[in-house]
């Protein structure tokens, strides 16, 4: 249990010192303020199902987002998403171990775990990819098929008639996903694709 607390943090800890230096951009001017203006353009142009609030509060939280470009806010995003799936994990063997749900949920349940311990392998691939900065065209395919996935965990439930114990990490995953895929929108507009 402490080391499901621990190794978020730390990862986050970690993740400030692997934002690229070219993400840093010191200023003697009053910086502009990247997290609110990149969730106003998400929240703009991108579906009704994105959360301005959720985009900006994430963000907010990490305080190397104060001191980065684009392109370190993307990574910052994808990082969340890990730990949400990595936590997500977590959940889902506790509730597994406990065994005082249904079969039916049971079956959902490891239909769930399976899908994200795919979606946190996924994801690590996501954050290796977006470091290389090459192909985003293949990040987002990457990105919106994670995002799916939540979709078909908490549809699992739904189907069988159940109350989803996953509603909130899976809605968590969504958004995080959906502030990837506007970043690499705004960083690749020749993609065009917003979701």
């Amino acid at each position: 249990m402490r080391l499901s607390i621990i190794f978020p943090c730390s990862l986050l800890i970690i993740l400030s010192l692997l934002v690229p230096h070219q993400c840093i951009t010191p200023s003697e001017e009053k910086p502009v303020d990247i997290i609110n203006k990149t969730c106003n353009t998400c929240a703009s142009k991108a579906s009704s199902n994105f959360s301005y609030e959720f985009c900006y509060t994430s963000l907010d939280a990490i305080p190397v987002s104060h001191a980065t470009n684009l392109g370190g806010l993307g990574l910052i995003a994808l990082e969340l998403a890990l730990v949400n799936a990595t936590n997500t994990i977590s959940i889902i063997s506790n509730i597994l171990n406990k065994n005082d749900s249904s079969p039916r949920c049971n079956n959902c349940l490891v239909s769930c775990l399976e899908l994200y311990l795919d979606i946190s392998l996924r994801l690590e691939e996501c954050i290796d990819e977006f470091v290389s900065g090459k192909k985003h065209d293949i990040l987002y395919l990457w990105v919106s098929e994670i995002m799916q996935a939540t979709t078909i965990c908490e549809l699992g439930f739904k189907d069988d008639g159940k109350v989803s114990p996953l509603t909130k990490e899976n809605h968590n995953l969504s958004q995080l996903c959906g502030i990837v895929l506007c970043i690499i929108d705004l960083i690749s507009p020749h993609l065009n694709s917003w979701f």
